[in-house]
């Protein structure tokens, strides 16, 4: 179950190369949060209170529900609804995230320790590359956002 949640959390971020409207990024970093929530439950070794309202408040509160409320709201009074139109086309950040992604998976085998499980390093390295990648080529974003 948990390899299940961690290919649909790569498969969000290949989406989230692909996306243009800060809607559908918005919607999905609340689904991203959703997953981290189960990744991290089924995960647990020991269940008590503590551990669940702490997983619970960082993944479901914070990343699922605060986030993308905070985001909306900025979208709304920014009104800057779409990718800026001189940044990099959707179809190119799609290669290069898809490029990262098998670059990821050849340094998650490359790197195999027996206390790493590798599908979790692979979609490690995976969002840093997309993070990065989002970050080069959506500046002109967080340009607008700034100047506004």
């Amino acid at each position: 179950m948990v390899d299940f949640l961690i290919v649909l959390f790569a498969v969000t971020l290949i989406y989230f190369s692909s996306a243009e409207r800060l809607t559908t990024y918005i919607s999905l970093i609340a689904i991203q949060g959703i997953l981290l929530c189960g990744i991290a439950i089924f995960e647990l070794k020991e269940i008590n209170g503590a551990n669940l309202m702490f997983i619970t408040a960082e993944t479901l509160i914070f990343k699922a529900f605060m986030m993308p409320a905070l985001l909306s709201r900025i979208v709304r009074n920014t009104g800057v609804t779409k990718v800026h139109r001189r940044a990099m086309p959707a179809f190119y950040i799609l290669i290069l995230s898809i490029f990262g992604l098998l670059i990821s998976v050849i340094l998650a085998n490359a790197l195999v320790n027996p206390f790493v499980n590798t599908i979790f390093m692979t979609v490690a390295l995976f969002a840093l590359f997309t993070g990065l990648l989002l970050i080069v080529t959506h500046r002109l974003i967080l340009y607008t956002l700034s100047v506004s």
